[in-house]
């Protein structure tokens, strides 16, 4: 099993032993091993990026229970990377934060479930071993490290590893009493350029489980004041299919400082719903809320300067399934059933926000002058594209996918700083020994100035490409496991990472 990546790499957060940009796939070096995954490491959980470090969630599935551990690579000089990393590096070695919260908190040990990263901030989720929540008597840690430039760690006081409290915003959500303090678990963490947001499940003494949505960080454009969309004034919405931006936030702060640098209570969500999705851009925040008939609410916050909240009442009456956020930008998978959030119908990704790039994966870019295509229209690289059928409401804000991968699965959708990446699965129709098998493939559009997807150039790609497995055209590392079969796909600040095997 190898980790590739591409793109950005000034301070070496590729890990591929150099500070070179990569435009195509190289693959990641360990401080144990120069090529494949660490001996001890069988899988990766999750990946967080900030502005120039990385660090991943790795898993040791081969003892019982399975143990986790972070590594990082990149930037560590602002204490990012944890104590003992305080200095740019250029391979991924193993940090230690999880080691320190675990001794002497939790009696019998504890698992990592999170990792998250700001711009020069990085976070982590630290559960004890056994017990869920309601009948736990141990709450999650959530540690912070790096940068406090605008209340990143969570707490008015920087030091080198930050415990975030969250009695305050408990207490603020009216549900239980400051004392004693009530177990809560982080079941989602979301982060921005310098601000974050993290969903709690709260345990009552009545057994019954509460969810509420708290955030910290940079406040100044309205990205910590969350409120359903339909609330918000509809003349001051762009319209994401004419995409004219407009001049103000959408909401402007009521008076609050430019950051808040304690966790502050947000939301309560209504005991008959529950978060489904939730990401964040550069300077606005977007909630996917499942409600008890199965149907989703959006709930949404911050600047609208790109039309990055400038959904059209056709996408927010659609069956969303899940959100994710560039800068300046937010995209929705969608399931073609009425109802049907969450379910295993065909998809289409509808995008709002700017596009000037080519995020909106539509056929416009800076550096192309092709126009919005048609059904069946041929728009640059040679690919035949046409709408799929699952957003026909909301045609003018979706993602244009070609023809032949309309019946693929949409595995997951993850955005960089400007530029997505989709993993689609299909099978296999072959005759033979291979018919029947799960096929697997990145695609990606968007921002592609370091290369970061991995096509052998800088132009930015206005439509859905597909980057892995590569074209016979495109040359790799030497030592890339040639074929490899993909697992999963992270995308990052002008960077790209694929897990294959």
């Amino acid at each position: 099993m190898q980790l590739l990546a591409c793109g950005s790499n000034s301070k070496g957060q590729l890990s591929t032993d150099d500070a070179i940009d990569k435009h195509t796939f190289a693959t990641c070096s360990f401080y144990t091993s120069s090529s494949h995954l660490p001996p001890t490491v069988t899988s990766i959980v999750s990946a967080a990026f900030g502005a120039n470090h990385t660090v991943v969630l790795c898993e040791n599935a081969d003892v019982t229970p399975p143990e986790r551990c972070i590594w990082g690579t990149g930037d560590g000089t602002r204490g990012q990377l944890g104590t003992g990393i305080e200095m740019e590096v250029r391979r991924f070695r193993r940090l230690r934060v999880g080691d320190h919260v675990f001794k002497g908190q939790y009696d019998k040990g504890g698992d990592i479930v999170h990792i998250g990263a700001c711009w020069a901030t990085t976070y982590i989720v630290c559960r004890p071993t056994g017990s869920p929540v309601g009948l736990s008597r141990t709450s999650d840690i959530l540690v912070s490290v790096g940068a406090n430039d605008f209340g990143e760690l969570g707490a008015a006081q920087s030091s080198a590893i930050t415990i975030v409290s969250f009695a305050n915003a408990i207490h603020a959500s009216g549900l239980v009493p400051s004392s004693p303090p009530p177990v809560f678990r982080v079941e989602r963490l979301a982060t921005g350029l310098h601000h974050v947001i993290v969903v709690l499940h709260i345990a009552l003494i009545d057994g019954s489980i509460h969810e509420i949505i708290v955030g910290w960080g940079a406040s100044r454009n309205g990205q910590l004041e969350i409120h359903q969309h339909e609330e918000f004034d509809a003349a001051q919405i762009a319209s994401s299919a004419s995409m004219k931006p407009v001049k103000q936030p959408t909401r402007k702060s009521n008076g609050t400082a430019a950051f808040l640098n304690t966790p502050t209570h947000l939301y309560t969500v209504p005991g008959d719903e529950k978060v489904l999705s939730m990401a964040l851009g550069q300077q606005h925040s977007v909630i996917l809320i499942q409600k008890k008939d199965g149907s989703t609410k959006v709930l949404c916050g911050g600047s609208n300067r790109k039309g990055q909240l400038g959904f059209t009442s056709e996408i927010i009456t659609m069956p969303l399934r899940s959100v994710d956020c560039t800068w300046n930008g937010t995209y929705f998978e969608t399931s073609s059933e009425p109802g049907d959030a969450g379910g295993e119908g065909g998809f289409s990704i509808l995008a709002a926000g700017s596009g000037e790039m080519g995020q909106l994966g539509r056929g416009i870019a800076r550096t192309t002058a092709h126009p919005l295509p048609g059904p069946s229209v041929t728009v640059g690289f040679n690919v035949s594209v046409s709408p799929a059928p699952a957003s026909s409401r909301a045609v003018n804000s979706q993602v244009i996918f070609p023809a032949l991968i309309q019946k693929a699965r949409l595995d997951s959708l993850v955005c960089g700083s400007e530029h997505v990446v989709a993993t689609l699965s299909y099978e296999s129709e072959e005759r033979g020994d291979t018919a029947g098998t799960v096929e697997r493939e990145a695609w990606a559009w968007g921002w592609n100035e370091h290369g970061n997807l991995g096509l052998g150039h800088t132009e930015d790609v206005p439509i859905p490409t597909r980057i892995w497995p590569p074209s016979i055209n495109i040359k790799t590392s030497s030592n890339l496991a040639a074929g490899g079969r993909l697992r999963k796909a992270w995308a990052g600040n002008g960077t790209t990472l694929l897990l294959i095997d």
